[in-house]
């Protein structure tokens, strides 16, 4: 049995500028695609171990808390267009965040492939839907600084 306290002084001493400790947290690594600004859609989950299995193998329940805590992180991240979530589904059944990946490598990502594969649209029609959503988020925040003919014309715009 380690004493914590010892075991924080000795890592102290060893890293003075600060460590960084946390909670063991058991379960099942799991990973979600989102997509999305407005309305936002959660692609199969998958669980990452030995193997990459996607759709991942749990009951229903489990599926709709997952989405849900991916979808409320998501959001209160600020995400947008996409973003894989990877969570672990803890022995008590709740969905524990571990990390957000805003810009997925959609190349390399084996863990992305899998999740892309199980859903059925393939990586380019994925790659053109995120393009779409970044494309029309911008035009929406353009439209909003765009001025009017009427504002234009009523703008002194040489100073004269």
């Amino acid at each position: 049995v380690v004493d914590l306290k010892v075991l924080c002084e000795s890592l102290l001493e060893r890293y003075p500028f600060g460590v960084y400790i946390e909670e063991y947290i058991g379960g099942r690594d799991l990973s979600v695609l989102l997509l999305g600004n407005e309305t936002v859609d959660a692609l199969p989950i998958a669980e990452v171990g030995d193997t990459i299995t996607c759709p991942a193998e749990l009951v229903q329940h489990d599926k709709d808390v997952v989405r849900v805590v991916a979808q409320y992180a998501y959001e209160a991240l600020g995400c947008r267009d996409w973003a894989r979530l990877d969570l672990r589904l803890g022995t008590d059944k709740i969905p524990y965040v571990v990390g957000v990946d805003t810009s997925p490598n959609i190349i390399e990502d084996p863990v992305l492939k899998a999740i892309v594969g199980a859903d059925g649209r393939g990586r380019p029609r994925l790659l053109e839907e995120v393009l779409q959503m970044a494309v029309e988020r911008e035009l929406e925040i353009t439209r909003g600084q765009l001025k009017t003919l009427e504002e234009v014309e009523g703008d002194d715009l040489l100073g004269c």
